[in-house]
């Protein structure tokens, strides 16, 4: 009975250092994907916002 206990634990500890896993590998291919150039708002030119959101010409604020 005691072990079924630890070993349900131990079950429940693998799955979540997985899921931690998976998000992380998830993140890291969100970041590394494709960027799409947007057009900026403020000054019309065709950019790719930087890591804040923001036109690399003018530094607006680009929603994309």
């Amino acid at each position: 009975m005691e072990f079924q206990n630890w070993q349900q634990m131990g079950n429940e500890i693998v799955k979540r250092l997985t899921d931690v896993r998976q998000q992380t590998r998830d993140e890291i291919e969100a970041a590394n994907a494709p960027k799409t150039a947007v057009t900026c708002p403020f000054c019309g030119a065709t950019t790719i916002p930087d890591a804040q959101g923001r036109c690399e010409f003018c530094g607006g604020s680009v929603n994309g």
